[in-house]
């Protein structure tokens, strides 16, 4: 999964759910390359009824085609002023941070190393559609657009379909690449989805 240069993630379709699940397909062959799973804690399940659930903890497992472990987790705590989302390798070191400025009413997240400093940023267009991750020197990493689904799911859904673009890997360094795709998904997953 971290080799593909492009991955399509298409969010399952369900009625009153409370936890999400995305599909991660190779957008060429159509070959399942895994899925994303949210598991939030129990306490998170009885929040959704009355707070929203963008403002709840949650824990998002990627989980690579023929794999029952994770590759890596997004865990997000409460939202109060901005969200500030952990990722960490399956077991449970921490691989970086993604964080959003605060109060802002667009996308625009830094993406941290460990020791925080900054490896890309991610800014949206005024449509929230379309994303950029990039470097800090500017250079694109990345882009993540919305794809549509046609009508009757666009309408009557609220089932997201995402392609990610990044650009080809040079340095080989798989901590980058993870927080890259984990920020990727995280956009829908942990700073977005209002379900």
């Amino acid at each position: 999964m971290l080799q593909s240069n492009r991955i399509l993630v298409k969010e399952q379709v369900g009625l009153l759910k409370l936890a999400d699940r995305y599909d991660l397909f190779d957008p060429e062959s159509g070959r399942s390359l895994g899925h994303c799973q949210e598991v939030p804690p129990w306490y998170s399940y009885v929040l959704r009824f009355v707070v929203n659930k963008i403002a709840t903890p949650t824990v998002v497992e990627v989980i690579p085609e023929g794999r029952t472990q994770p590759l890596f987790r997004i865990r997000r705590g409460f939202r109060l002023l901005r969200a500030v989302v952990q990722v960490e390798d399956a077991l449970g070191r921490p691989i970086g941070t993604l964080r959003s400025k605060i109060l802002s009413f667009k996308i625009d997240i830094s993406v941290l190393d460990t020791q925080e400093r900054q490896i890309a940023r991610v800014t949206g267009d005024w449509k929230g559609w379309n994303f950029n991750l990039a470097s800090p020197s500017g250079e694109i990493l990345g882009t993540i657009a919305k794809k549509w689904a046609g009508v009757g799911r666009e309408l009557f859904t609220s089932a997201d379909n995402y392609m990610i673009e990044l650009a080809e890997d040079k340095s080989g360094d798989n901590k980058v690449r993870t927080m890259l795709l984990a920020a990727a998904l995280a956009i829908d997953i942990c700073f977005k989805e209002k379900g």
